[in-house]
């Protein structure tokens, strides 16, 4: 059985695993296999018990022997490590499980899955004007769209904004933290999901 200790996960943060082989039988456990392939995308970063070889995505461990009527657990800790992923990205890890009885011969293998969703915010911006067409004094009104398409806040978000030669700055709303000449700056913070304008 397997099971991740979050249901969510953002690129950066390490997520849990614990893979539980349990013998339930009347009888000793010989050559125990557990082979987990982590989900793409993730790498790994720890397991308790140490795993007998690790190759790629693929963590192996190999027991002797597990005794009848014991619970047992495997803890596997991967980084998310894909920072192109898409909101609502679907970390798939499985598990795979085989074993021999206690007079060595083979048993039904077993298999587990534990997903995890990528979480993150998504940035898109677009740029429009109020006009197609304007005579020297007239007044342009731009719209700068900074959507977050995603399902998590943003920290921190920048927008640059160049106005063409040949206008002049007249104002904003919000204000920019920063205007050199054409280049006018915004600085974001705590940016939710959903439509944002300047």
């Amino acid at each position: 059985v397997g099971s991740a200790g979050v249901a969510e996960a953002e690129p950066g943060d390490i997520i849990t695993y614990t893979i539980w082989y349990n013998n339930t039988g009347d009888g000793n456990a010989k050559n125990v296999w557990v082979n987990d392939t982590l989900p793409a995308g993730t790498n790994f970063s720890s397991a308790s018990p140490a795993p007998s070889s690790v190759a790629g995505n693929t963590v192996t461990w190999q027991f002797n022997t597990v005794l009848k009527g014991t619970v047992n657990s495997i803890s596997l800790s991967a980084t998310v490590v894909d920072m192109n992923a898409t909101d609502g990205t679907v970390l798939i890890n499985r598990a795979d499980l085989d074993y021999m009885d206690q007079l060595r011969r083979p048993m039904t293998p077993s298999s587990a899955w534990a997903n995890v969703t990528v979480r993150r915010p998504q940035i898109t911006v677009v740029k429009v004007a109020d006009v197609n067409d304007v005579q020297a004094g007239g007044t342009i009104i731009y719209t700068i769209w900074y959507n977050n398409t995603g399902s998590r806040n943003a920290a921190h978000v920048w927008i640059n904004d160049t106005l063409p030669s040949g206008v002049t700055f007249v104002s904003s709303i919000p204000a920019p933290g920063s205007v050199s000449g054409l280049p006018l700056g915004w600085h974001f913070t705590a940016v939710d999901p959903g439509p944002h304008s300047i």
